[in-house]
Order: C-alpha cells, then sequence, then structure tokens
C-alpha cells in the first residue's frame, strides 16, 4: 500500500518489512525511515505486513495490519493499537479501512465486516453470524450514495450494501453474461460522480460499471 499525506510525505507498506517512510520525496536528499514491529517496544507497530494506510482530518494515521489488527499513529504523541474486533477477544486480520464521519469501517480477512461508531462506542458485525453472507474475506471499502458502501471481497465479488438496513446487492461474474463482472476477486474501486464506477479485479482486469444500467464493461 501507497499513501501520501498533507505533509506530502509518502508511506509505502510491505508485506514483511513495515513502513517505509519517505519526507521531502522531491529533494535532492529525501528523509527515509523504516518502522517495524519491535517487542520491547510498547509504541511500535504491531506487526510487519502493512495492507492498508490512510490519514484522518486530524491527520492521525491509520494503520491496517495482514496479522495484528490496526494501529493509530498520532504524529503529536506515541501511536496506539486498536483490535479488529474493538474488544481485543478476537482480533481478526483487517485488509480495508474506511472512515466516514463518526464510523470507522474495518474489512476483515476471514470475518466479515466490523464497523465501529465513535459517537455512541458501539460496534457492529456483519458476517456469517450476522444476516451478512456475502462473504467473510472483505478486501475494500469505500462509500457509495445516501447509506450505501461498495464491498470488493476476495471471492464474492462486488457488493451494494445498505448499512442503515443491512440489505446488499452483489454482482458477481457470470459466464453466459458478457455485462457481468469479470472476476470475483475485488481489489480496489473507484466511484464516479454520477454514480458509475472503476473496478479493479486481482485476475479479471478492470471493470467499468454503469450503475443505471447495472452493467458491466471489462
Amino acid at each position: 500500500s501507497i499513501m501520501t499525506d498533507r505533509e506530502g510525505s509518502i508511506w509505502v507498506g510491505t508485506d514483511g518489512n513495515g513502513i517505509i517512510y519517505i519526507q521531502d520525496p522531491q529533494s535532492a536528499t529525501p528523509k527515509i525511515a523504516n518502522y517495524r514491529y519491535n517487542s520491547q517496544l510498547k509504541s511500535s507497530l504491531s506487526g510487519n505486513a502493512i495492507y492498508e494506510i490512510m490519514e484522518d482530518q486530524q491527520a492521525n494515521i491509520w494503520i491496517g495490519t495482514a496479522w495484528n489488527g490496526i494501529n493509530i499513529l498520532n504524529q503529536e504523541s506515541n501511536s496506539e493499537f486498536l483490535y479488529s474486533d474493538i474488544k481485543g477477544q478476537n482480533p481478526f486480520p483487517v485488509l480495508a479501512l474506511y472512515k466516514d464521519k463518526n464510523r470507522l469501517f474495518m474489512g476483515l480477512d476471514g470475518n466479515g465486516l466490523t464497523v465501529y461508531n465513535y459517537s455512541d462506542g458501539v460496534t457492529k458485525y456483519f458476517n456469517k453470524d450476522s444476516a451478512y453472507l456475502n462473504g467473510d474475506y472483505i478486501q475494500f471499502v469505500t462509500k457509495g450514495e445516501e447509506n450505501s458502501y461498495w464491498l470488493g471481497s476476495f471471492a464474492n465479488g462486488l457488493t451494494d450494501f445498505n448499512f442503515k438496513t443491512g440489505d446488499f446487492i452483489q454482482y458477481k461474474h457470470s459466464p453466459s453474461d458478457s455485462t457481468s463482472l469479470s472476476y470475483n476477486d475485488v481489489r480496489y474501486v473507484i466511484p464516479e460522480e454520477n454514480g458509475d464506477l472503476w473496478v479493479a479485479t486481482w485476475g479479471g482486469g478492470l471493470n467499468y460499471f454503469n450503475a443505471k444500467e447495472k452493467e458491466f464493461i471489462s
């Protein structure tokens, strides 16, 4: 994963070597640091496989690890550790993060979707034990229209998920339909202003989704 923060610094998440942090990347002598897990440091990263990095409105850096939940880096103080199940009783690998107003959406590697509300501290779980039945491997989350969120999964395609009602519409590949999603492993989604989508798959190339016609061009 790669993210540029508001100061222009670059954060690179690696699969096994922690985070590479690059300050002044446009200069002749950029400053490069490597942050890794260290069992002797309480405020170090909780793991070295970094799959997601994002910056919130308060300039906090949210770091999703493959096996050790979420890390929150407050650049004015020490970092903190937040488990992917909030309670810390049964943490799952985090594959995707999305923060919307007072809610933090976490796509998990094997246990669906966890949504934490900052306002009231309530956590909701959408997985095989709830009404949400569209696969438990959520690789990408982004906002759609109104209460809708787009979820990219490992093997269950693309989902239009209504958080308020709990309803969802699933889009999957159909060999007999040339206008269906090209592949069911969805890694990234970019919404257009008109509601259409760009959908990147792992194994089936790039798709453009016409939201009005409900059709894909691959």
